[in-house]
C-alpha cells in the first residue's frame, strides 16, 4: 500500500477554508435571526422512561418505583418524560385507561 493512496492533499480545503468560514457564520446568522434554537439534550433515562411510558403502559409512579439505579422520584420522572415528550413534539398519552377523566 502506497503512502499516496491515503494520503490526501490538504490544499484545497485550507484554499476553501475561508470561505466555508464566512458561509457558516453567515447561516447562524440567518438561524438565530429566523428564531431557530439549538435542539435540547435529553437525558438518556428521560428517553426509558418516555418508552417505559407511551408503549410500555407504566405508570409515572411505577416507572419511579422500578428505577433502582437512578434516584428518581415520581415528581423527576414525570417532569422528564413532559420535557422528552416537548422536545421530541410528541404528545404524553392521557392517563390510565378505564379511568374517567378528572373534572376540572
Amino acid at each position: 500500500m502506497s503512502l499516496g493512496s491515503v494520503y490526501t492533499d490538504p490544499r484545497p480545503y485550507l484554499e476553501r477554508y475561508p470561505t466555508d468560514r464566512k458561509k457558516l457564520k453567515r447561516t447562524a446568522e440567518l438561524r438565530r435571526f429566523h428564531g431557530w434554537q439549538e435542539p435540547k439534550a435529553l437525558n438518556p433515562n428521560a428517553l426509558r422512561w418516555l418508552v417505559l411510558y407511551q408503549c410500555g403502559s407504566l405508570t409515572a409512579k411505577a416507572i419511579s418505583e422500578q428505577d433502582e439505579g437512578y434516584l428518581s422520584s415520581y415528581d423527576t420522572v414525570k417532569k422528564a418524560l413532559e420535557r422528552a415528550a416537548s422536545v421530541l413534539g410528541l404528545p404524553l398519552r392521557s392517563g390510565k385507561r378505564g379511568y374517567a377523566p378528572r373534572k376540572t
